[in-house]
């Protein structure tokens, strides 16, 4: 990411650790994912890529060894291929494996956050569709949510979607497909960061009960379009509750 836009990284970044802490949420599958590319295809953006995203939090174990048996029982869980076994790396612990399921590719991270008493593990839980197809993320994500709520754990997703126009629009253009999206979704506008090559627009909207509570105010959706230097096009990233990854 060049540094005439870093700035508006440290935001999403900070949000996302937000999103890590506070959200309201309800049980059950509220299908963002399904709104999501709805509205980002009737701007005429070509979609790219979609992902979900969950962490949660698995407790404290009392030793690495009891965090590499936890690691592996995931793995399992979701037929998964280890791709880094746990080590030890930057003062915690990690584990890395991962699968391809149809169109789906299924990434499982495993962290162990060492205290005085034991570790405490973290899982984060990435389903990433580049292909044709991204509605087949929702079928595995439901299969996700169900062995999670099996283990007694109830999951909080983050969707992301990137997509792609042909041409680089001006910051007028840019701000129209923004605003179409928000519009499509029922969403108000809560702030706006900009520079000389992104536009970023974060709202809240109705019509998805899960959302942020930031500054007393709830945000549940986040739209930024970047004039990409290294190509001919104009870049779209939109997230609910924010875009937790670099665009």
């Amino acid at each position: 990411m060049g540094k005439k836009y870093g700035w508006l990284a440290i935001v999403f970044i900070a949000a996302a650790v937000l999103y890590l802490i506070p959200v309201e949420a309800k049980q059950g599958y509220t299908g963002e994912l399904d709104g999501l590319l709805r509205a980002v295809r009737a701007t005429g953006a070509e979609i790219q890529e979609a992902e979900t995203r969950t962490r949660v939090e698995l407790g404290t174990v009392t030793s690495p060894k009891e965090l590499g048996e936890l690691a592996y029982k995931w793995s399992n869980r979701f037929d998964l291929v280890i791709i880094n076994d746990l080590q030890l790396e930057n003062g915690r612990y990690t584990f890395h494996s991962q699968a391809n399921f149809q169109h789906v590719a299924i990434d499982l991270r495993l962290v162990g956050v060492p205290y005085s008493a034991g570790l405490d593990a973290y899982l984060v839980l990435i389903l990433r569709e580049t292909g044709s197809e991204p509605q087949d993320i929702e079928k595995l994500q439901q299969q996700v949510e169900t062995a999670f709520r099996a283990a007694g754990i109830i999951p909080q997703f983050s969707t992301c979607i990137r997509g792609m126009y042909s041409d680089k629009l001006g910051d007028d253009q840019q701000e129209g497909k923004i605003l179409s999206i928000f519009r499509s979704l029922q969403a108000n506008e809560i702030e706006r960061l900009q520079d000389e090559t992104v536009i970023s627009v974060s709202g809240y909207t109705p019509v998805w009960k899960q959302s942020l509570n930031i500054n007393g105010r709830k945000m549940n959706l986040q739209a930024a379009t970047h004039r990409d230097t290294q190509s001919p096009g104009t870049r779209l990233t939109v997230g609910t509750p924010i875009i937790t990854a670099e665009y």
